[in-house]
């Protein structure tokens, strides 16, 4: 059985230590939080980040070369804007054959996947450990208290991820592999986009928009059956577009919204002139960060 080094001690980094951990798989997870630390030691539950919820076996360090050595897995649940200065200082801890499993979603502060940042900083070190990349439709408190979840791992080695999946998976974490890194991470990015695009077309629906016809049928099965349409609809819609055409810089909004709405009809806008009437302040940014509790906070660090 490999045992599981999990780098990052929040609110879903905990969630899968604890699953792991009540599994019996042999987890150790590294905080750079002294409060994390001695509330999961002293109390056995991280009063920050996952209140309330036991975490019987978890145990934690302060010191990343105790976190990884001996571990085979390192799970680097940590948020996109932290996790490359992590991996430099793993670099002088990682062992021959340790694998690396990215679960920070989004772009890098380079602005390049999170994955292509971290296996350009291996190649520069000298490093060849395997990399794979984790994503899914997961919330940390259903995954820690064994709400069944499921997430992909994807590697360019079929075989790590095969490896991964059988190593992470628990009876209530279905964890399946995956061949594609470069698309289970582009998905995990741009997830909150659909979602976003699907809440627009709901609404348009509401008011008539968007195809003219209204919700209706008090037994939902028609909105159900709209509902699998257009999921259905965006799939092969995005299947149309390859990944350098989405991605190129030099690939107008326009055109990419014309490839994939063309039939409804779209219509782009002339520019404007931009104005600056936005109201926002340091203060009222502050102010509305503090309404939000931990657990809101660092779901919004972690999942974007």
């Amino acid at each position: 059985m490999s045992s599981i080094a999990v780098i990052g001690l929040g609110n879903f980094g905990t969630a899968l230590a604890r699953n792991w951990t009540v599994h019996g798989k042999a987890v150790r997870g590294w905080t750079v939080e002294d409060e994390v630390f001695a509330s999961i030691e002293n109390a056995g539950v991280n009063e920050k980040y996952l209140p309330g919820i036991e975490l019987p076996g978890l145990k934690a360090t302060l010191d990343l070369g105790k976190a990884v050595e001996g571990a085979s897995i390192m799970a680097l649940a940590l948020p996109s804007h932290v996790v490359l200065s992590v991996v430099d200082q793993l670099l002088e801890l990682l062992q021959d054959g340790q694998i690396l499993v990215d679960l920070a979603k989004g772009l890098a502060p380079t602005e390049e996947l999170v994955s292509d940042a971290i296996a350009t900083k291996l190649a520069a070190a000298g490093l060849n450990n395997p990399l794979a990349v984790m994503t899914g439709p997961t919330i940390a408190p259903e995954l820690a208290s064994g709400v069944l979840t499921t997430a992909l791992v994807a590697s360019a080695d079929a075989a790590v991820a095969q490896r991964l999946a059988d190593e992470l998976s628990t009876p209530t974490f279905n964890v399946a592999p995956a061949a594609d890194p470069l698309g289970v991470e582009l998905w995990g990015a741009f997830k909150n986009v659909i979602a976003l695009a699907c809440g627009v077309s709901d609404g348009l629906k509401l008011t008539g928009g968007f195809g003219g016809e209204p919700k209706a049928d008090d037994s939902g099965h028609a909105d159900e059956e709209r509902r699998d349409d257009d999921w259905r609809r965006i799939a092969i819609l995005l299947g149309t577009v390859r990944n350098d055409e989405a991605l190129a810089p030099d690939v107008a909004p326009e055109k990419l919204l014309f490839r994939l709405f063309y039939e409804d009809g779209i219509r782009v806008f002339g520019p404007q002139p931009l104005r600056d009437r936005c109201r926002c302040s340091d203060d009222r940014a502050e102010n509305a960060l503090r309404m939000l509790d931990a657990d809101e906070l660092e779901s919004m660090i972690v999942d974007g």
